[in-house]
């Protein structure tokens, strides 16, 4: 059975090798995928058990497989899933038994490649980025269904929390804001301080049981405060 219809994929090649005197040798290559994904328009599963080829002497393998990175894949609990990778192991042998160590390596599938020569990777597990499943939201602020920030912010919840009145640390302090979110007035036990503010947003004038100051300033810095 093929692959399901509408998903990419790159021919991954594995060389026929041979020793150093040319003397061909056989290879075993396993690939096990990362995940166990469903394609999501079909409902296909694919599983990520071991695919394996062995190559005759003097002879190139070749797998197929999908793109780590393209969408329409999920996760057995229905998150969208995408970036998954692959890790090989190649074993080489003659006919008088194994040859070194097994190779392992982990790689991934970009879209857009056609043909990947396996032999030219490098070898080991490279750290990579990869989408893992998340949690799914099924609503915020009472919004369900397809959400977007923009949604959100307007959202009568949000804006209710937004302009909530401030909670003070102190039980009697009270701070109150301008439309444009500078301060307007503290109050600590019962006594208001007022504030206006000049263009630049810095503070124009403070006023406190009837005694207005003036703030002055140059290039921005405050260089005095005088009291009427």
């Amino acid at each position: 059975m093929a692959l399901p219809a509408g998903v990419t994929t790159a021919n991954l090649t594995v060389g026929a090798p041979v020793s150093f005197s040319g003397f061909p040798i056989r290879s075993s290559v396993q690939i096990v995928p990362s995940a166990f994904l469903v394609h999501s328009a079909t409902g296909i599963p694919l599983v990520n058990l071991i695919e394996e080829t062995a190559t005759l002497e003097s002879v190139v393998g070749q797998f197929t497989l999908p793109h780590t990175d393209q969408a329409g894949f999920q996760d057995e609990n229905g998150n969208a899933y995408t970036n998954w990778y692959y890790t090989a192991t190649i074993n080489y042998s003659t006919d008088r038994g194994p040859v070194g160590k097994p190779l392992t390596k982990v790689f991934q599938l970009p879209s857009g490649q056609t043909i990947v020569d396996l032999d030219l990777l490098p070898g080991g597990a490279p750290a990579m980025a990869y989408s893992a499943p998340v949690a799914t939201v099924t609503s915020v602020a009472g919004l369900t269904g397809a959400i977007t920030g923009s949604q959100i912010i307007s959202a009568p919840e949000v804006q209710t929390e937004l302009s909530a009145t401030f909670v003070p640390a102190f039980a009697d302090t009270g701070i109150t804001y301008n439309g444009d979110g500078t301060v307007a007035t503290v109050t600590e036990s019962g006594i208001t301080t007022s504030y206006t503010y000049n263009g630049d947003g810095t503070v124009a004038t403070d006023t406190r049981l009837g005694v207005t100051r003036t703030y002055t300033y140059t290039d921005g810095n405050l260089t005095g405060i005088e009291a009427a």
